[in-house]
């Protein structure tokens, strides 16, 4: 990420909850309590406090860094036997990778439910307006 980027999980902003399984991945890398304030707030949050937190793995100061930082860093990955690599996520990942893949329908009636919430629908339709230059297609 750019030294001035942000990101983050805003649906809250919107009336809408953000995917449930990325919540856990969020608070297992950053920490329950900086995971809750950050998601229930809907912040998009400052490249420095990304790192700090383990939720990115490098801070570059312009775009143009990106693509060779990055290259620099899969290299370094690719030094190591693919089987070797994707064992060890399937390891680290499974376990939620089982639980979101059960818990589509659950999420997908609670999503459901969330954007059918008129408060939901004016939300997204100012975020629809914004995104089209003040014009809302719906």
């Amino acid at each position: 990420i750019t030294a001035d980027g942000t990101m983050g999980l805003n649906e809250v902003k919107m009336g809408i909850p953000p995917p449930a399984y990325w919540v856990e991945l969020f608070a297992k890398i950053a920490g329950q309590a900086k995971a809750e304030v950050l998601l229930m707030r809907g912040d998009m949050t400052k490249s420095a406090q990304l790192l700090e937190y383990g939720l990115v793995h490098a801070v570059v100061e312009n775009e143009g860094q990106l693509l060779e930082t990055t290259t620099k860093e899969v290299q370094r990955w690719l030094k190591s036997p693919d089987s070797g690599r994707a064992m060890t996520k399937q390891m680290m990942r499974s376990e939620l990778a089982k639980k979101w893949s059960e818990g589509c329908a659950w999420e997908a009636g609670l999503g459901w439910k969330a954007i059918s919430d008129p408060r939901s629908v004016a939300a997204l339709t100012q975020v629809l307006k914004m995104l089209g230059g003040g014009k809302a297609k719906l």
